[in-house]
């Protein structure tokens, strides 16, 4: 039902976006790494638009493929997230020679598993997010991107750390 909620979210900001600007913005996707509590790892990616020279809008996915091993007493489990999804308001300010700073705020979902002495157990958060980031375009569409975002949600918070090769359309 969460991940529903950020799906409308998504869909909702990018029909906005598609109204206000059609035809005068710059899509552009970001495919990298990314990090939560430099614990879990997953392969990450970001859809957005930006329909201004300073305003746009993203959704992002992200699937966990490295686990932290973590040891309680006599049992050791692997402890990480399946999956993130989140939608994000985006400002931007570009500076010179292809340089960026960027805010974003939104809403996530993600999935929590641990797994060790043969049980598995999963969980949920959802809730706000914020971050920043910057980004260097070495050309008129293709950079790189770093982002800290910070999730703040029912389950408590977490930090996120990302890095992704951006490129523009």
């Amino acid at each position: 039902m969460k991940s529903l909620k950020v799906l409308v979210a998504s869909i909702a900001a990018l029909g906005v976006v598609g109204v206000a600007h059609a035809g005068e913005g710059q899509a552009y996707v970001n495919v990298g790494v990314d990090s939560l509590e430099f614990d879990a790892y997953g392969i990450g990616g970001k859809v957005g638009y930006q329909f201004a020279d300073y305003f746009g809008v993203e959704a992002q996915g992200s699937v966990g493929i490295i686990d932290d091993e973590q040891t309680i007493g006599a049992v050791t489990a692997d402890v990480g997230y399946d999956y993130l999804l989140g939608g994000f308001a985006v400002a931007t300010l570009p500076l010179e020679d292809g340089f960026e700073l960027l805010g974003r705020v939104g809403y996530y979902y993600t999935e929590l598993s641990a797994e060790g002495a043969g049980v598995t157990v999963t969980d949920d958060a959802d809730g706000f997010a914020a971050g920043v980031g910057a980004q260097f375009m070495w050309d008129d569409a293709n950079g790189i991107r770093a982002d800290y975002t910070y999730l703040d949600g029912n389950g408590g918070h977490a930090d996120s750390v990302s890095l992704a090769y951006v490129r523009k359309f």
